[in-house]
């Protein structure tokens, strides 16, 4: 019999699904890493995210041996329920604050229905920023939960050092702060040649559409620059009424700018699709870690973000740059500045890029494992 530690991941979505992003790739790369140390267990929903079509060819209700793991693919809460209830785990880790999943847990957990240990990491979703967006329902969901107690007994998993305040800024309790782990596949790969002629660039948006990834200042940003720009949007439409504000924007761009919406990018065309842009522009409200901007620095594109990430002081480094959002001219600046590259100097910003985020790859092996043990 294993002595290993038993984890139960919960998770709205998980491989092969792709569509939820970064969650997705967070939990792929820390079951990747931490699987051999522990017994990890997966439970999360028959389907993509933004999508009720179930996975093709894929069991439901019942252990399944995917991706080295076990993995449990529910379609009703009644069966995710079943699946906290009917084994005891040393620990269940919580992939999201505001998921219909995490409450379960949480409210089983203050029942007294669960004895394992509670782990629950928000993914950025206690950010200023994110609370924000429908803040209503988050607010009195806050309320109400503090009142019933269901954080009395938990622990706290951030991924930044923002992120960290933001927890204890709303409760108050100590947190376990541990960088998200990297895909180790990403940092093997080798430097990308590719052209740049001088004057024109090629931009790339690779995340969901939602308002919290600011698409639309992107938008803003391209129409008042006068360099040519050939800037592709990959990623799932999150928030439709958002996505149609944001094609009212791309009608109204002038001709040097070519925009062109590709789709949702499955994590297997990740390594080959990426290399052919010159620069990540993604001016996000925030990020506690970034698996696109991390993805795309080690393939070589080289990030133009905002400051709302733990990625700072990028320009010192010729890695990239991380702009105040209130700073619209600088980030005009930089898109033209980047088109007027001649290849030779793009090519050493994008080697820099790479080499930087190797160097920022060291795992906390010892720390991951001691916040899942009991």
């Amino acid at each position: 019999m294993s002595d290993k530690t038993n984890i139960l991941i919960v998770a709205d979505h998980y491989l092969p699904g792709f569509k939820a992003g970064e969650p997705i790739v967070s939990l792929s790369a820390l079951v990747e890493q931490l699987r051999q140390h522990i017994s990890i267990a997966i439970v999360t929903r028959n389907y993509d995210f933004n999508e009720y079509a179930p996975y093709q060819d894929t069991p439901v209700n019942q252990w399944l041996s995917n991706y080295g793991v076990q993995i449990f693919y529910f379609c009703s809460l009644k069966q995710y329920a079943s699946v906290l209830l009917n084994k005891n785990y040393d620990v269940i880790y919580l992939n999201s604050f505001f998921s219909v999943l995490s409450i379960i847990a949480l409210a089983l957990n203050r029942l007294g229905w669960l004895s394992s240990k509670i782990v629950l990491a928000p993914r950025g979703e206690l950010s200023k920023a994110a609370l924000g967006i429908k803040s209503k329902k988050k607010t009195i969901y806050l309320t109400l939960a503090k009142r019933l107690g269901f954080f009395k007994t938990i622990d706290w998993h951030a991924t930044s050092f923002s992120e960290q305040e933001d927890i204890i800024r709303e409760f108050s309790q100590p947190v376990t702060l541990l960088p998200n782990l990297i895909t180790p596949s990403f940092l093997d790969t080798q430097p990308a040649l590719r052209s740049k002629n001088v004057s024109h660039v090629k931009l790339v948006f690779f995340s969901r559409i939602s308002q919290k990834k600011n698409l639309d200042f992107s938008l803003s940003l391209l129409k008042k620059s006068n360099v040519l720009v050939d800037f592709d949007i990959w990623g799932p439409i999150e928030d439709q009424p958002y996505w149609q504000h944001c094609q009212a924007l791309i009608s109204e761009l002038p001709p040097n700018i070519k925009v062109d919406y590709k789709g949702s990018l499955p994590r297997d065309q990740v390594k080959t699709v990426l290399p052919v842009y010159h620069a990540l522009l993604l001016p996000t409200l925030n990020e506690n870690f970034g698996h696109a901007i991390v993805e795309c620095m080690a393939l070589g594109v080289v990030p133009i973000i905002s400051d709302q990430t733990p990625w700072q002081n990028l320009a010192k480094l010729q890695v990239g740059w991380d702009i105040q959002l209130s700073d619209e001219r600088l980030f005009i600046e930089v898109i033209q500045r980047l088109a007027a590259m001649s290849e030779p100097e793009w090519q050493l910003w994008s080697l820099h890029a790479q080499q930087f985020i190797r160097q920022q790859s060291s795992i906390p092996m010892d720390d991951y494992l001691k916040l899942l043990s009991v």
